[in-house]
């Protein structure tokens, strides 16, 4: 009797351990597969991404699937359709579209956003969310990572191409060649001079960057790191970088954003401090944030580069609301007439999502002797350049009313969460939305939907719904 209840003791004993092992290594798993879907939104090709996106989809699914029966209730419901009804309603466009096979593979790309709202709204086990503060780590070393590799590997090209004569120059020297010339001569001759898959684009870029300078500001808050002084001159030193970037990649939304929501998101964060004491860590803070807007504000009064992209952007505010500009205007101009031109045509249920495309080089080569844009438009396929616009095209005023309530919807959970982050997060998606079709690129709908369905997921888990 004593042998056998020996053995039963061992054996429950055994099986305990596997479970506390099986429960680590799940835990492990997850962690793992988020930290690396962040890593490789920055550093690896559409491909690999997709791979780590459904590998997580696949393995959370298997390994908490017993977490829907508990969270389908009313709440979670209500957040899921209220986040995700406009992508249902867009996708069923595909119905009357004539081009299908366009239609599917946008719908592909979009099907990221309801998979990762769904997972995190209903399966994800929340009390991962802890080491939130790890994802922004991960994301913020990927965007570094990427930026050394991909401007090692055009240095490594243009000294053999482009600019034979900075070959035998040291290699600071030809760092400063590099940054002495316009980001889109030097990226012009690199991807015209070597495959590679990584994604170059600025305007997505720079909000990553922009984005990056906030969640560092916010690990200077955060209890483990606040007495790290190490992570303090490092983070500094990172966001002075991500300053320099956003300057010299130069999107003009990304470079107006950083200068007003860096220092609103600065003063937000010491405002809420229980402490109203200035310490010299926020000190520190506020002097090299203030430097850093300073150098993007007198550079852009003074750097041709600014000039080439800043003029166009002025002139097209200036023709939009008067109708009259002086010198060259912003190509967007010419392909928000197109996009105006076409929604005016069909505003109530648009064209279906796999026309849009078809139906604006439709435009352009009936137009292409208006313009030079038209033609280049035309040659490269260019989309809408607004996705607000591409909504309203590929399902009307509808899909358009139902994205604009749910970025509202968003909006009231950041605040009612006192989530400045997610805030700002939503900010500077929503102003990104009006000049670039980022959810029809896989690197924009990831980042948008990964974030959103992270910030998402800790709000439910702080009202324990």
């Amino acid at each position: 009797m004593n042998f056998l209840e020996d053995l039963k003791f061992k054996i429950l004993a055994f099986i305990n351990m596997l479970l506390k092992y099986f429960n680590l290594s799940k835990k492990n798993i997850l962690l793992s597969l988020i930290a690396f879907l962040l890593f490789s939104y920055s550093c690896f090709p559409y491909a690999l991404v997709s791979i780590v996106l459904g590998l997580f989809v696949v393995l959370t699914t298997l390994l908490n699937y017993k977490n829907i029966i508990v969270r389908f209730k009313r709440k979670q419901i209500i957040t899921f359709l209220s986040l995700t009804f406009w992508l249902l309603i867009l996708s069923s466009t595909i119905l009357y579209s004539d081009n299908t096979a366009t239609g599917f593979k946008i719908i592909q790309r979009y099907l990221s956003v309801f998979l990762l709202s769904f997972i995190f709204i209903f399966i994800f086990p929340y009390h991962l969310l802890k080491i939130k503060y790890g994802f922004f780590i991960a994301f913020i070393v990927s965007n570094i990572i990427f930026v050394l590799v991909i401007y090692y590997k055009a240095i490594m090209t243009i000294e053999v191409t482009c600019y034979p004569q900075i070959y035998y120059s040291s290699f600071l020297e030809k760092i400063v060649f590099t940054f002495n010339k316009p980001n889109y001569i030097i990226f012009s001759c690199f991807e015209s001079e070597h495959k590679h898959s990584f994604f170059t684009h600025r305007v997505y870029n720079s909000m990553s960057f922009l984005f990056s300078i906030i969640l560092i500001i916010e690990l200077f808050f955060t209890k483990r790191l606040k007495k790290n002084k190490f992570f303090l001159f490092f983070g500094i030193c990172v966001i002075m970088f991500f300053f320099f970037l956003i300057y010299y990649q130069f999107s003009v939304v990304n470079v107006f954003l950083t200068l007003i929501l860096v220092p609103a998101f600065l003063i937000l964060k010491i405002n809420s401090e229980s402490k109203i004491k200035l310490n010299y860590r926020k000190l520190v803070i506020i002097i090299i944030t203030v430097i850093g807007l300073l150098f993007l504000f007198f550079k852009l009064n003074l750097s041709t580069v600014a000039l080439k992209q800043l003029n166009p952007a002025i002139n097209f505010i200036e023709k939009v609301f008067t109708g009259n500009s002086i010198g060259n205007v912003d190509e967007r101009y010419q392909i928000n007439k197109a996009n105006k031109f076409l929604i005016n045509k069909k505003p109530i249920l648009g064209y279906g999502i796999g026309d849009v495309q078809d139906g604006l080089n439709e435009f352009y080569k009936k137009n292409i002797n208006k313009s030079t844009v038209y033609k280049d438009a035309y040659d490269n396929k260019l989309n809408s350049h607004n996705n607000y616009a591409f909504f309203i095209l590929a399902g009307g005023i509808v899909v358009f009313l139902l994205f604009v309530f749910s970025q509202l919807f968003l909006l009231r959970i950041s605040i009612l969460d006192k989530n400045i982050v997610y805030l700002f997060f939503i900010i500077i998606i929503s102003f990104n939305l009006i000049f670039e079709n980022m959810l029809s690129r896989i690197h924009g709908v990831i980042f948008y939907a990964l974030f959103n369905s992270l910030f998402l997921a800790q709000y439910l888990n702080n009202k324990r719904c």
